[in-house]
């Protein structure tokens, strides 16, 4: 037990810049198949007082659809032409800032132009 706890104490070596420790898997099973999970890992970075480490206050710019134009396409199978599916390739969407007003457009290649 007191193996465990040493192994969550963090190294005193504070030469390197962060801290780098594999876990084990866990003691859980997955129900179907039954098997341990995956090791995990994580990575500890010292902080050093630095003030890049505060949290912000952040504003998220909000953008609403106002129109998307698109081509359709035909994929066929290249063994078997009779298979195929219909495709809506986007070329164009319009979005209309919240904050701003300002229309801003996004234009996509063509499915001619990627080939090229």
């Amino acid at each position: 037990m007191l193996k465990r706890a040493l192994a969550k104490v963090l190294a005193e070596d504070n030469s390197g810049d962060a801290d780098f420790r594999w876990g084990k898997p866990s003691r859980f099973t997955l129900t179907t198949p039954e098997q341990k999970t995956n090791p995990g890992s994580s990575v500890t970075w010292p902080t050093d007082g630095n003030q890049d480490d505060e949290p912000k206050e952040i504003h998220i710019i909000e953008f609403d659809e106002v129109s998307r134009c698109w081509e359709t396409i035909r994929v066929e199978n290249p063994d078997d032409p009779e298979q195929y599916v219909m495709v809506r390739n986007i070329t164009r969407v319009v979005f209309l800032g919240r904050d701003d007003g300002l229309y801003r457009a996004f234009n996509f290649r063509t499915a001619e132009e990627l080939d090229n």
